[in-house]
């Protein structure tokens, strides 16, 4: 098994406790069930070190738990797409994905769906292209040119079905591309999402238009942008991609008025879809129209083709802007907000369907800028990464902290302590190569990032793991007659899998095995033993099963027959049946044959059978007991009978 470095810092909203394998022995009498918590495990290096890391591009997850970091590494003294995938969780080296391609433009976008498929997405000179895998472990497909020149910066989503939608920006549009569920290759829309395809959209100082996109478990998608109006102020935009068409209308999420009659500008948007399409979470930027210069951060819900009030989740600073909001939420809508406010805190939101609950900070930048992200489960699992130093001028570290408890939404949500989870002296993390996060459908975080001094670039990769659940083991409550009894239980599944289960019998262990059966490997002695099943992750990670009981009994009834009185024809014979068991199982049924035509009888043990021959002759008689375990044993005498 592949460990951790250690680092585990439980949070409360489950119950349960986190059992090192000695605090397991101790509980196994007690018949404790042990349910550890999720835990971050610091970075594992993925890539490097090397000078040729240069930075993140995408994180992506299936629900399942499959997936991938996709980022930039040169090759050839020219940057290009990289992508390293998940094997049990376990990210593993990274192959180059834009073979034959010119230099990259920007970062690569990463689209994971179920059982394997997933799409990969870049842009260079010529265009924005895509390689697409179906299923499995099989190679991605030939690259798929989507845009042509002057196209950049991909996104992409793919539903848990393997439907997916990729968008970016061309020459002043907003232009996207369908993915039907068992395709190879992308279709493009031949229109643009734009409102107005003749006004600037999806472009603009630093990025602050660019499209973002996410799906819906019912295959459709969701694409939200920046789009100047007619007066040259950027709105934000929002469209539907209903597989083969497009939306009739991209509707405008930017509320009138925040602060004043007039709209101010809006930019930074980013959206999470619910499993119902009809429903979404869209956050973006926008300037206060008051004169105050203030710049807030927004939420609003969209249902159906309307959208709700709009609220910020931002603590209402008293000046400066905000930078870069962000949101996560699984397919029930329910998620967490962040942003980093003026003064370089970061602040996080959990969102309900009333809307954000009061923000909370979750910490400071100190000196870099904090650039949160989220990752948002099915299993209302959330956690929160940043980056922070210790003062002006010190390396960053990127920090996180768990969402412990889901709470109302007029309540502040409750995260656990902050953890830092690069390597303080591998020569800190680039704030320029960026960071970025995705879930499993049970909470489990991949969290990727660049470090360490601009000679021993490393690409490394953090986790939240969830704990595997406790196994529950198949009844033993019956006797068994075998030294070396299986064993069996079924396990809940685990997403990113490589379980290893342990056994204990009477607090020891008797043997390890990936199956949900298993044979102790040393004999077990006759009497009643305690057992229970160990599930152990490929961090360390441990759940127990309840406490059983077995009992065990290998050896056969003790067995003994007196004949008292005269062996004659016609006389009365008195048979003298003993059975035992000792301490094991004890003797079911015992039984008498006459060796004469007469049935045989069943005789409680120490009993006495009154018999007659009546022919003289040898006669055999047989004692047979079974004992609850199963155990037989066979008792042989003859006896001569003369005649009267």
């Amino acid at each position: 098994m592949a460990g951790g470095t250690g680092l585990r810092v439980p949070g409360r909203r489950r119950a349960g406790l986190a059992l090192s394998l000695l605090g397991l022995l101790a509980l196994a009498s007690a018949g404790a069930p042990a349910s550890a918590l999720g835990g971050f495990f610091a970075g594992r290096p993925v890539d490097g070190p090397a000078p040729e890391v240069v930075a993140v591009g995408d994180v992506d997850l299936g629900r399942d738990g499959g997936g991938g970091v996709a980022y930039v590494r040169r090759d050839g003294g020219e940057s290009h797409a990289f992508l390293s995938l998940l094997r049990e969780g376990l990210p593993q080296p990274g192959a180059r994905v834009d073979a034959g391609h010119g230099p990259i433009v920007g970062r690569p976008a990463l689209a994971v769906g179920e059982g394997g498929r997933l799409a990969v997405l870049w842009a260079d000179a010529q265009g924005v292209w895509a390689r697409v895998r179906s299923t499995g472990s099989g190679p991605l497909g030939a690259p798929q040119r989507l845009g042509g020149p002057g196209a950049a910066g991909p996104v992409a989503d793919m539903t848990v079905s393997g439907v997916a939608y990729a968008a970016w920006s061309e020459n002043g549009d907003v232009r996207a591309a369908y993915l039907p569920r068992l395709a190879q290759a992308f279709t493009a829309y031949p229109a643009p999402l734009d409102a107005d395809p003749a006004r600037l959209a999806g472009t603009g100082a630093g990025a602050s238009l660019r499209p973002r996109l996410a799906t819906a478990a019912d295959g459709v998608g969701l694409a939200v942008w920046g789009e100047l109006d007619g007066s040259g102020v950027s709105r934000i935009r929002v469209r539907r991609l209903v597989k083969e068409r497009l939306s009739a209308v991209a509707a405008d999420a930017t509320p009138a008025g925040l602060g004043g009659r007039n709209v101010g500008f809006a930019d930074l948007p980013d959206v999470a879809l619910e499993d119902d399409s009809s429903f979404a979470w869209v956050v973006f930027r926008q300037a206060m129209a008051d004169g105050s210069g203030r710049v807030r951060a927004v939420v609003r819900r969209l249902r159906g083709s309307a959208f709700d009030e709009a609220a910020t989740f931002d603590g209402a600073p008293s000046a400066g802007a905000v930078e870069t909001p962000r949101v996560a939420a699984n397919g029930r809508g329910w998620g967490i907000a962040t942003v980093e406010v003026p003064g370089g805190t970061v602040l996080a939101a959990a969102i309900r369907d009333e809307g954000p609950a009061a923000p909370q900070a979750i910490g400071p930048g100190a000196g870099v800028v904090p650039s949160p992200v989220a990752a948002y489960a099915q299993s209302y699992d959330g956690v929160v990464a940043w980056l922070q130093a210790s003062g002006p001028g010190t390396p960053a570290a990127l920090r996180a902290r768990a969402l412990e408890d889901a709470v109302a939404a007029t309540a502040a949500p409750i995260f656990g302590a902050a953890v830092t989870l690069s390597d303080p002296a591998g020569g800190g993390v680039d704030p320029q190569a960026g960071h970025d996060a995705g879930s499993s459908r049970a909470g489990d975080v991949l969290i990727a990032y660049v470090e360490g001094a601009p000679g021993a670039r490393r690409l490394s990769v953090a986790a939240y793991d969830q704990p595997p659940r406790a196994p529950d083991p198949r009844a033993t409550r019956g006797w068994r007659r075998t030294p070396r009894p299986a064993l069996g239980w079924a396990s809940p599944p685990d997403v990113w899998g490589g379980l290893v289960y342990r056994v204990l019998v009477d607090r020891r262990p008797v043997g390890d095995t990936g199956r949900e059966t298993l044979r102790p490997a040393a004999p077990l002695a006759d009497g009643t033993h305690r057992w229970q099943v160990v599930a152990i992750d490929r961090r360390g990670q441990q759940a127990a099963s309840e406490v059983q009981t077995l009992r065990v009994d290998t050896t056969r009834p003790t067995l003994g027959l007196r004949v008292l009185g005269t062996r004659r024809v016609g006389a009365r014979l008195r048979l003298a049946v003993r059975a035992g068991d000792g301490r094991g199982s004890g003797v079911r049924e015992a039984r008498l044959s006459l060796g004469d035509r007469s049935a045989s009888r069943v005789v409680a043990p120490g009993r006495v059978v009154q018999h007659a021959y009546r022919r003289a002759g040898r006669y055999r008689l047989v004692v047979t007991a079974h004992d609850r375990a199963g155990n037989a044993a066979t008792l042989t005498r003859t006896i001569v009978v003369r005649g009267s």
